[in-house]
């Protein structure tokens, strides 16, 4: 595995969606310079609003606080919210557009799309031992070391 230095720190289930590659656009009301390959971990927290969406928490219970795979970041555009559906429809498609979770659509009057490609999700996740940062995860040198052999 090409050696990682940042992990975006995601929500369940919504990072095991990213690493699975149903997400392609993640919106924020930041940009962001990073581009190539970062992790993804799933933090510690389990999005309430996904339960109404049918998702099960007990079935996540291996993979929080973990880097559970990768994802490559190719571009960020700033986009006016009012254009937001119409943006997600043409740049992905319509049903995308419906599924995408509504509390992860920023209050702004300007959103970023952050447009993904590559996702991984490892067979077994990779335990971190200490958390770090609120939206990005620094690893250390012991981390990226033990990381190499991940797939």
């Amino acid at each position: 595995m090409k050696e990682i230095e940042t992990a975006i720190k995601l929500q369940l289930p919504w990072a095991d969606e990213l690493a699975k590659g149903k997400i392609p656009i993640l919106l924020r009301t930041f940009k962001t310079n990073i581009r190539g390959t970062l992790g993804i971990v799933a933090s510690q927290g389990f999005d309430r609003y996904s339960l109404s969406r049918g998702y099960n928490p007990d079935l996540y219970n291996d993979l929080y606080g973990n880097l559970i795979g990768t994802i490559e970041i190719i571009k960020v555009h700033k986009i006016p919210k009012k254009d937001i559906q119409k943006r997600l429809s043409s740049d992905v498609n319509n049903n995308f557009a419906k599924w995408y979770p509504i509390n992860f659509i920023p209050p702004d009057y300007y959103v970023y799309f952050w447009y993904l490609k590559n996702p991984n999700k490892f067979k077994e996740p990779f335990h971190l031992k200490r958390r770090s940062g609120y939206v990005w995860y620094k690893f250390n040198s012991e981390e990226r070391k033990k990381m190499k052999n991940l797939k």
